[in-house]
């Protein structure tokens, strides 16, 4: 069901839930998963209820329109680039990561990856052993290098130990001995560009 209140725009779901939960899309969009037990009528006038406070959620980051600007981060730094080539880019790097990683560790065997490029809103990466893929974040390639290694070095690890348990992160610190440093590194910018604090002109200051 699709609400209109003032010039924002909610979009109910009711589904098996005891409580109202809001999720805000973009500036003006507003998505809602309403319990079941409630009428429409309802939900309604809970929206309407606390409309304010649901103006103050912080509006998502839009990876879309960040992308129709003239300059766009480059591995961390404030260029003017074709938007089309990002891709390529990131993947080039994926690449030379692979080689790197390939010559300095022998505790992973990184023969016969596949690797794959999108874009994620909740995730930077992700592993599938048995089917030896690994899958980036296009975003990836706006954030320095140091953190794409990091990311890199983060879901190989996942071909040697599943789960994020104490013997995964014996891997990781061999494998890339600064992953505690760049974890930090990546939250703490990955932050600052989600709140739109792209204009900058290095997402590392």
């Amino acid at each position: 069901m699709i609400f209109k209140h003032q010039d924002m725009t909610f979009h109910i779901t009711q589904i098996k839930t005891t409580r109202m939960t809001v999720r805000r899309q973009n500036a003006e969009t507003f998505s809602v998963h309403g319990p079941k037990s409630m009428t429409q009528t309802a939900l309604k006038k809970m929206i309407i209820r606390d409309f304010e406070r649901f103006l103050d959620l912080p509006i998502p980051f839009d990876y879309e329109a960040y992308l129709g600007r003239d300059h766009v981060h480059l591995f961390g730094t404030w260029k003017s680039h074709p938007g089309d080539v990002l891709k390529i880019l990131l993947m080039n790097e994926i690449e030379r990561l692979e080689d790197y990683y390939s010559q300095s560790q022998d505790l992973i065997d990184l023969s016969d990856l596949k690797y794959e490029c999108k874009v994620y809103s909740s995730k930077f990466g992700s592993c599938h052993p048995t089917r030896r893929i690994i899958r980036f974040n296009q975003m990836l390639v706006h954030y320095p290098k140091s953190c794409v290694a990091y990311i890199y070095a983060h879901e190989i690890a996942h071909l040697k130990e599943a789960n994020h348990q104490a013997g995964f992160y014996d891997v990781l610190k061999t494998i890339h001995p600064t992953y505690q440093r760049d974890q930090k590194q990546i939250k703490k910018i990955h932050a600052q560009f989600l709140k739109g604090h792209y204009d900058f002109t290095s997402i590392t200051d």
